[in-house]
Formats: structure tokens, C-alpha cells, sequence
């Protein structure tokens, strides 16, 4: 596993200075695209201004709650990715990481009855022994479902992520409410109107209602009747 990353080598998606120091903090593998994804270092200094040091980073992380997901994390190379819940110094407060409409990643507050709240993406599923099936969700969760309700790779479902519960399942297709993770409308919110063999077809919530196609790969899920699930903007 690579422990180092330079800077000018980052994903363009870090709002970071490339020239300052030769190297930055490399997230640990988890489940998250590196594009979508950071170090808690790197967020802590460069992204939400808590810190100016990677020293104090480190003290923050020992000294205070801070957790991702739910789940505390003292070492700065832990990772936060696309829709994961931030909750820092006892939960006093909480942010959720985004794509802006810029292509970089940031963060928005959220209101304290979301932080138990994250939507994941379906990327896989299998069936296993006693008719079960598994999701395996983009930030490397997996959840055994059984039930007649059925479940497709590109799907999105509700976590709660006090209790590690799968909550309301959000179907790729017509008028879902999907956020663009990719293509020039990066960081977007619309509606799926139409879907073919090669391309969505997306009415972007803008001044204009302008349409966009893109491919399946750049939509995630939020939301349905024009309304996301969760605060994503």
C-alpha cells in the first residue's frame, strides 16, 4: 500500500494548492473512488479550516470525538468520502462531504436530524446461501437483504449510520433525482426524463431546466419527486 501521494500528482477534485509542499496525506483504502474521496488531514487543514498543521490535526483526533459515519477516528489518514457524515466534538456539530458545482471537493452543515443519514450506491450485488442477497455499496459497505423487493446495481438505499440499517430504497430510473459525480456537470442536481442504451437523459435543476446526457456511471441517486433524501447542496 503507497503511504505517500505529491501533491501535483492529487486527484483534480482536492481543493488543495499544488505547490506549497512536495507531498500530502494519502487516504487509506476504503471503499470510495480516490477522486471522491480525502484524507481526514487534508480535510481538517486544507478544506474546512480546523486546523493549520498536520500536528494539530493529530492532537484534534486524539483529544476530541471525531467521527465518520458514526465511527470514531483518531489516525489523519482516514478517509472521507463523497455523502459521508462528519461529526466533530461531541456532535456539536456535523458536516457532510460534497461535490460543489466547481468539481472539487467540500463540505455543507447539516441540520442534527441528518447526521444519522447517508445515501449509498448500489455497485454490486450477489446472491448467497439461504436466498439472500448482498449489496455492496460504494463506500464499502456491504448489506444482506432478503424480502421481494428488488434491489439493481445503480440503485441508491438510505443507511442509517447510528444503527447500520438499510432505510428507503431510491431506484435508478425515470424522475429520480440524481447528483452528477462526473462530466461537465459535475456537482449538479436534476431529474432522470429519459434512459437508453448509452445515455441518461437529465433535466438539471437550473434557471433554465436545461437537458443533459451523460452516462450511467456519472449519476448517484439522492432522491425522488424532485426532492433529494438528504442536504447535498
Amino acid at each position: 500500500m503507497k503511504r505517500h501521494l505529491k501533491r501535483l500528482a492529487a486527484p483534480a477534485t482536492w481543493n488543495i494548492k499544488r505547490k506549497s509542499t512536495k507531498f500530502i496525506a494519502r487516504p487509506f483504502p476504503n471503499g470510495h473512488s480516490m477522486h471522491l474521496c480525502i484524507s481526514l488531514n487534508v480535510f481538517m487543514k486544507e478544506i474546512a479550516g480546523y486546523a493549520k498543521t498536520t500536528k494539530e490535526v493529530k492532537t484534534i483526533l486524539h483529544n476530541k470525538p471525531i467521527l465518520v459515519n458514526g465511527r470514531r477516528r483518531t489516525d489523519h489518514r482516514s478517509a472521507a468520502g463523497f455523502l459521508d457524515v462528519i461529526e466533530i466534538g461531541d456532535a456539536t456539530e456535523a458536516v457532510r462531504v460534497i461535490i460543489d458545482s466547481k468539481g472539487k471537493i467540500g463540505y455543507i452543515k447539516i441540520p442534527a436530524k441528518e447526521a444519522a443519514l447517508k445515501v449509498c450506491k448500489i455497485i454490486g450485488k450477489k446472491l448467497i446461501r439461504g436466498n439472500k442477497q448482498q449489496l455492496n455499496l460504494n463506500d464499502g459497505q456491504n448489506f444482506l437483504v432478503t424480502g421481494a423487493e428488488k434491489y439493481n446495481v445503480g440503485d441508491s438505499v438510505v443507511v442509517d449510520i447510528k444503527n447500520n440499517k438499510l432505510g428507503e430504497h431510491l431506484p435508478f430510473g425515470k424522475n429520480a433525482t440524481v447528483f452528477l459525480i462526473g462530466g461537465k456537470q459535475i456537482g449538479y442536481l436534476g431529474k432522470i426524463i429519459d434512459i437508453n442504451s448509452e445515455k441518461v437523459i437529465i433535466q438539471l435543476q437550473t434557471k433554465d431546466r436545461e437537458e443533459y446526457k451523460t452516462g450511467k456511471e456519472s449519476i448517484f441517486v439522492v432522491g425522488k419527486d424532485d426532492h433529494p433524501i438528504i442536504t447535498v447542496q
